[in-house]
Order: structure tokens, then sequence, then C-alpha cells
């Protein structure tokens, strides 16, 4: 009886399952600022490497060609930082074209990129696109 008392025991203090998915961060929402607002919208879910750490820097560009605009979050004193789990993202006032979209979590600097994610293309009317993944990885 105490064997399988113990065990019991052990099973629960284990836990028995290992598979929980982790709470969304706070989302990533911002513009660019450009001269030619539009009323585009794009907006869908970063997902991180499993070991970075929390509290990073998170930081969403928006590209054409050589040209990459840094997405302003709403609340410039929030920034959007990582938290071990997916982060939803909307960029809004986006003039109507064809871009790349880019996530970084930054270090110490800017130029300390410690996971990356690049897609594209994703074409903006003045209307919303949904359901874009960013998947960073490590480099």
């Amino acid at each position: 009886m105490r064997t399988r008392l113990l065990l019991l025991l052990a099973a629960v203090a284990c836990g028995g399952d290992d598979t929980t998915t982790p709470e969304p961060c706070a989302p990533y929402q911002g513009t660019t600022f450009t001269l030619d607002e539009g009323a585009g919208t794009v907006s869908g879910t970063l997902t991180f490497p499993a070991d970075l750490e929390n509290d990073l820097q998170v930081e969403v560009s928006v590209g054409t060609g050589a040209v990459w605009l840094s997405v302003v979050p709403a609340n410039m004193f929030e920034l959007p930082a990582t938290c071990g789990g997916p982060m939803d993202f909307e960029i809004v006032q986006l003039e109507a074209g064809t871009y790349d979209l880019r996530a970084r979590v930054l270090g110490a600097s800017p130029d300390d990129v410690l996971a990356e994610g690049v897609t594209g293309p994703v074409t903006s009317a003045d209307d919303a696109v949904d359901g874009v993944e960013i998947e960073l990885t490590t480099p």
C-alpha cells in the first residue's frame, strides 16, 4: 500500500503532462510613419524559438526591395517584448502595395539580432490582410 501511495504522489508531483502551450505575449500594434499613409492593415502571428529569454525587444519591419521601414509601436513607451509564447501583430495605415515583412528579436544593441524571420510578399490594398505567419529562428 505504501509503495502505491508513493507512486501516486510521484505521478501527481511530476504533472504528467508537459504539453502546456505558453500564453501569448502582448500584441505588437503599430504603423510605419510615411508621407503617404494608406488604409491597409496586415496582421498575423510571430512565433519565437523556444530557447529565447523573456523580456527581449521585438522589432517588426515592412520592406520593399532593399528599404526596410520599422513599424513604430502604438505605445512607444511600452516596447513589445518576448514572453515565452507567440505574439500577434497588426500593422495599420499601410499604403497599397506589395511588401516583405521582417520580425527580429534584439539583444543589447540593434546590431545584436538574436532571432529573425522574414515572410512575403504580402499585398496590401485598402483593406485587411490577416493570418500572416512569421516564424523566427536563431542565426
